[in-house]
């Protein structure tokens, strides 16, 4: 099997012109990865000037679990001749936790497992170490890092079969797969097009707690809010742009944070549904919530009618119900997925019922 027999080819007099990729049906099975030149890059600087020397042909790679896969079975048409690994990068180094008068702040190749553990965000952001520790297996979390769980691509079996068996929408095609067939666990709010899910377990606790990124480029970094990162296809990083650091505010005075998931067969399998909710309260009453919904959008899906249902009012067992019923209201779930309404209703209200019963950590505090 080669690269080209993903194409159909036609032959012209001064050679061959590779047509639109071949929709190929079945998984082809692949054992090698394709070559590629490897540079560890010392410093941002250098890997900004890589990127945009090798442009398209290139790729970064920090912990390879994503990147990796995906070569090796060639998911796509073609693949980057070149990989910039910024893990190596030391001047400065992207792995660190840090905290300052404005919040927290994280290098974009800091590990999972880093951020699962690590104290400051155990003492002060409890919950977010919570959706580090459920976001996969040891192996997975011991690996992968912050920016690269933020960038990865959707784990949809259609966008991820082998050979590029199936050119689709996200890539480029005219459909989505998955409306007409195995949606099981596809997307039930927010789909343009394509409905493969976000595949950020971290994503939904850190727009919860208000979160930014910092994306840097040769002519200089710009910081955009964590939610407006993410769009229906992707994100919004420009070519020779690299995420180099995750900003989150101090929190709100009173404020607590919680995060649940409900995996496939248990905590650290692929996530089903997730949700992490945020809410600050004053004299008994919610003076701000963000809820925001993992594994149900192609985006993580800020629940801005729940969020409204408990402004103003006073925390109850009756308001984490309307809000639940509110988290789904407009949802257009696909054939096969409906099922997903009633674990995102039990999600929310099981979290709104943990802040008012105050079994986790206070955020901030």
């Amino acid at each position: 099997m080669t690269l080209l027999d993903n194409f159909d080819i036609k032959v012209l007099e001064d050679g061959l012109v590779l047509q639109r990729p071949v929709e190929r049906k079945g998984i082809i099975s692949t054992d090698h990865l394709p070559r590629f030149e490897h540079f560890n890059a010392e410093s941002i600087e250098e890997a900004l000037f890589l990127l945009r020397k090798y442009g398209t042909r290139s790729a970064v790679i920090a912990g390879g679990t994503d990147l990796l896969s995906e070569l090796k079975a060639r998911v796509h048409p073609t693949h980057p001749e070149v990989l910039i690994n910024i893990k190596s990068i030391c001047r400065p180094s992207l792995n660190y936790v840090e905290e300052d008068i404005t919040g927290l702040k994280i290098g974009s190749v800091t590990g999972l497992r880093e951020i699962e553990t690590n104290e400051l965000i155990e003492e002060r952001y409890g919950f977010l170490s919570q959706a580090a520790h459920v976001a996969g297996v040891p192996q997975y979390r011991n690996m992968a890092t912050l920016g690269g769980d933020l960038c990865q691509h959707v784990r949809c079996w259609y966008y991820r079969a082998s050979g590029n068996a199936f050119f689709c929408y996200r890539k480029g095609g005219s459909r989505c797969y998955a409306v007409e067939e195995d949606n099981r666990y596809h997307a039930v709010v927010g789909s343009k097009g394509c409905f493969a899910v976000c595949p950020s377990e971290i994503a939904p606790a850190l727009i919860a707690l208000d979160a930014k990124v910092r994306l840097s480029e040769i002519s200089g970094d710009r910081v955009v809010p964590l939610e407006e990162f993410f769009t229906p296809l992707g994100n919004v990083l420009k070519p020779g742009e690299i995420l180099t650091e995750v900003q989150i505010p101090n929190p709100k005075p009173n404020s607590r944070g919680i995060f649940i998931k409900l995996g496939l067969r248990n905590a650290f399998d692929t996530a089903i549904a997730s949700v992490a909710v945020v809410i600050a309260t004053e004299e008994g009453l919610c003076t701000s919530v963000n809820i925001v919904l993992g594994r149900v959008s192609p985006l993580p899906w800020r629940a801005v009618r729940a969020e409204e249902v408990l402004v103003g009012e006073r925390l109850s067992k009756h308001r984490a119900e309307d809000a639940a019923r509110a988290a789904i209201q407009g949802a257009t779930p696909l054939p096969m997925n409906a099922y997903k309404l009633d674990i995102v209703e039990a999600l929310v209200r099981r979290a709104i019922l943990g802040v008012i019963d105050a079994r986790i950590d206070n955020v901030g505090n």
